[in-house]
């Protein structure tokens, strides 16, 4: 591990999920993703996904799994499959608290097998009332792996 310090911009990405109740609490959805790199050195995927998921009305928690697959057929972008588990509690009707624990393995491609572990923390607010529309902001930290990299977090969402 190198104690060099890099910043990057990182990706955008842009996903639309599907979720249905089934039978009980528990829910089952499904979703598609596109990352879209902002620097030159980065690769366009595709990120399909399946979670499972409690959508409680003061506390949800849920559990995605997801592989990362490149556009780009190259030997230097690799497929990569991994996780999230999440809790959110719901502090005030438009303020909601989110903590989040990942990991990652890459499958092929000139990074393969490497791995990282992450959690991020962070916020979500409401601000057009009874709107759908939230801002979520967050802080990603390294906790062990192959890369090391902190993250700022931000995502605009809208629910239908």
């Amino acid at each position: 591990r190198s104690d060099e310090t890099e910043q990057r911009a990182g990706d955008i990405h842009a996903s639309i999920r599907a979720a249905g109740f089934l039978a009980g609490p528990i829910v089952h959805g499904v979703g598609i993703g596109v990352g879209i790199p902002v620097e030159e050195d980065g690769h366009t995927h595709v990120e399909p996904s399946y979670s499972i998921g409690y959508p409680g009305r003061f506390f949800q928690a849920a559990l995605t799994l997801y592989m990362e697959i490149p556009i780009e057929d190259d030997n230097e972008s690799g497929r990569a499959a991994g996780s999230a588990a999440y809790a959110v509690i719901r502090a005030a009707g438009w303020l909601h608290l989110i903590a989040e624990i990942s990991t990652e393995r890459t499958l092929s491609g000139e990074e393969e097998g490497e791995w990282r572990a992450d959690v991020a923390a962070g916020f979500r607010v409401f601000p057009f009332g009874g709107s759908d529309a939230s801002i979520a902001f967050g802080v990603k930290a390294p906790l062990a792996g192959d890369h090391y990299d902190w993250s700022t977090l931000v995502a605009l969402m809208y629910h239908i």
